[in-house]
């Protein structure tokens, strides 16, 4: 049986780049890996891409619409490794699909992304990963505000902090920062109401 890797952190925490890292070595070893993302990630295209590596690795795009992609992909091409950028991204239903082709084909999967939105509310397919993953593993990030451990994604309009709107706005002007809890919670009684 295949297992079901969950590695999450927070915004410029280097998700990608551990990814891309992972790959290159299982490339090295000479071992098929697929690569994917959430078509509704629209920020650099067909691709995982890392600041940190000033690299980038091509990845199939996936919608919600498109039923079983994933496992007819891996089944077809008998890959031996599966990895997801921007996990947080899917539905319930398309991780419930990560976890058939690990049950069913025995593919180790690594899932990469984000564990809660710029409220500190979970994502659906991170929450679903939660419920189902093998392991999970956080990749630690500081705040750069005080240096204690960053969990979580502060959105900055103009330079502002915002706590409203939709949850997912790719390429739009926004910026997010990585902070603690107790700095997030000292901003929005500031900038957004209750903490």
């Amino acid at each position: 049986m295949g297992k079901v890797y969950f590695y999450f952190s927070t915004m410029n925490g280097q998700k990608s780049a551990h990814a891309i890292m992972k790959i290159f070595s299982f490339r090295q070893q000479n071992k098929e890996c697929l690569v994917f993302k959430p078509k509704s990630d629209t920020r650099d295209g067909a691709y995982i891409k890392s600041r940190a590596l000033n690299t980038k690795i091509p990845a199939t795009m996936v919608g919600e619409d498109e039923k079983n992609k994933m496992y007819d992909l891996v089944r077809g091409l008998k890959c031996s490794y599966v990895f997801i950028d921007e996990v947080q991204f899917f539905s319930k239903e398309k991780i419930e699909e990560l976890v058939r082709i690990a049950d069913e084909l025995d593919i180790n999967i690594f899932c990469y992304g984000l564990l809660t939105d710029f409220r500190g509310v979970l994502f659906e397919g991170s929450k679903r990963l939660i419920e189902c993953a093998d392991s999970i593993r956080e990749i630690v990030n500081s705040c750069p505000l005080c240096e204690k451990k960053a969990t979580r994604n502060m959105r900055l309009l103009g330079g502002v902090p915002t706590f409203e709107g939709e949850v997912i706005q790719i390429g739009y002007e926004e910026s997010y920062k990585a902070v603690c809890r107790k700095c997030f919670n000292q901003f929005k009684k500031i900038h957004g109401g209750a903490a």
